[in-house]
């Protein structure tokens, strides 16, 4: 994450003079010329810490081997817009050195548990899927954060069943692949910066159906083979969606059009916003159903995408066939609207209504943070003296300034030693002993409470400062589940305290 946020600011300092731009047109929703080096970052980004936790690992060259050759072949894509028949081909060489030296390899297919593919059956099969999926992923790429963001829940559950069934070189590879994708949405989240390009997107697909094959295929043969299938199922629907319409209405499949998921979304009058968002949801809820369905029968996952893609289309259908625009639009002045917000007057805080929801919640939040360091470091007497001694000092630090500070923003000191505060307190807070579960629980509660009414303040405060975007929630929902993982799947160290560490970020600001 950190080499892909400080590579960024330079390549995009770079992009204009090396023509690594990409420009608007009828088909694309930015308005201005954006540069589109992001899949750079990304794939440096992810191969320095794989090379420094993986040296020893034999396959582990010829893995980042294939994806230089994605890389270049997708960075000159960026730069020149060369024939997809040069494309296919630089996918179809890095999918012949993960197969043929990598021994990446699909024999396993759903339904028959007992037959096993001959392997000069298996590796066209491997090299067809590996292509595709790099294809769709690509495809899928149309709006800000759109493909960082799904694809990164995508791994993130690779990086958890790796860690579950024990696989370290693929956890490895997850998480690096991860760390790379935050850096990147930092700076891709509506309104974007940068954009990944080719280079960035087929990168992610090539790498997402090589982990999920290896994962599936190798390292536990117990998971069902149509995993992949429900995890990428997403950008899969949307290509095959996309190729039947042009193929139906007589075009080539690789045509440009506005048939894309997103694109559908975008025109019945959805915010970018909130396309982003719904899509973020799908996604969740695909890699949610993977992880509960992991071991599951195969006729199971098979129809529960099945019903998903069903669902789907049904939905999109009546978009279609409504036509009723102003359901999706203000009356006046066609200005859109979004079905994924509330707009309820007495909780946002107006001219008129000075005392909304938003105002009171501000008010309980700035009792109820320090409130709760002062619990923590009050009964948490198993911890060491001079931890609670430092928050001490901490925390009366923080009553000082928050009696005299008049203006709406903190300086720099003051808000450091807060997050200070925050750590801290969620040291003592493990530190509570058992005899005060009643306090322990009653924390915990608190800490929910608290930042549920930050996101109810975010929504409806109509002061100008911190906004939750796309990327905060994704935060949130990595946040979220892995307190729930751990305690399903086996112990993520740390997992409970990295949840209530965000929590009170988010209340901080």
């Amino acid at each position: 994450m950190f080499i892909t946020v400080a590579l960024i600011p330079l390549l995009i300092h770079y992009a204009y003079r090396f023509e690594f731009v990409d420009f608007p047109n009828e088909r694309k929703v930015h308005t201005s010329a954006i540069p589109r080096v992001g899949g750079i970052a990304i794939v440096i980004g992810a191969l320095i810490p794989i090379f420094i936790w993986l040296n020893h690992v034999t396959n582990v060259f010829y893995l980042t081997s294939a994806m230089a050759v994605i890389l270049c072949f997708g960075a000159w894509d960026d730069r020149r817009n060369i024939d997809y028949r040069l494309k296919l081909l630089g996918q179809i060489v890095a999918a012949l050195i993960v197969v043929l030296l990598c021994d990446v390899r699909i024999y396993w297919l759903p339904l028959l548990t007992d037959f096993k593919l001959p392997e000069m059956v298996s590796i066209p099969v491997t090299v067809f899927c590996l292509v595709g999926v790099t294809n769709a992923v690509n495809f899928s790429d149309g709006l800000d954060g759109l493909a960082g963001g799904t694809t990164l829940l995508s791994f993130g559950l690779v990086a958890v069943i790796s860690y579950m069934v024990g696989d370290f070189t693929l956890l490895v590879v997850s998480l690096a692949v991860m760390g790379s994708l935050l850096g990147f949405l930092r700076y891709n989240t509506h309104p974007a910066s940068i954009f990944m390009g080719d280079s960035g997107s087929q990168f992610l697909g090539f790498t997402i159906a090589t982990l999920t094959i290896l994962l599936t295929q190798q390292s536990d043969v117990g998971l069902s083979p149509v995993l992949p299938l429900l995890l990428l199922g997403l950008p899969i629907f949307d290509t095959l969606m996309v190729i039947a319409i042009r193929l139906y209405r007589g075009r080539s499949p690789f045509s440009p059009d506005r048939n894309h998921l997103h694109h559908q979304l975008l025109d019945a009058g959805f915010h970018h916003y909130d396309v982003v968002m719904m899509l973020y949801m799908l996604q969740g809820f695909l890699t949610v159903a993977c992880f509960f369905l992991r071991y599951q029968s195969d006729i199971l996952l098979i129809l529960t995408y099945m019903a998903f893609c069903g669902a789907l289309l049904l939905y999109l259908y009546r978009l279609r066939t409504c036509n009723n625009k102003h359901e999706f639009t203000t009356a006046a002045a066609g200005e859109k609207k979004s079905l994924l917000t509330l707009n309820w007057r007495f909780l946002a805080d107006s001219d008129c209504n000075s005392y909304g929801i938003s105002h009171i919640l501000e008010k309980l939040i700035a009792v109820a943070l320090p409130l709760t360091f002062i619990l923590s470091a009050m009964f948490s007497v198993e911890a060491s003296v001079d931890i609670v001694i430092l928050s001490g000092v901490l925390i009366f630090i923080s009553l000082a300034c928050a009696v005299r500070i008049t203006r709406s923003r903190l300086f720099w000191i003051e808000r450091a030693h807060i997050y200070i505060l925050c750590s801290l307190a969620i040291y003592l807070y493990h530190y509570i002993p058992n005899e005060k579960m009643s306090v322990h629980d009653f924390l915990s509660v608190a800490y929910i409470t608290l930042f549920l009414a930050v996101i109810l303040v975010f929504r409806f405060s109509t002061k100008k400062g911190f906004e939750i975007t796309t990327l905060d929630y994704l935060v949130i929902f990595m946040a979220f589940s892995l307190p729930y993982i751990s305690s399903i799947g086996g112990a993520l160290p740390g997992a409970s305290s990295i949840s209530i560490m965000i929590i009170l970020f988010y209340v901080v600001e």
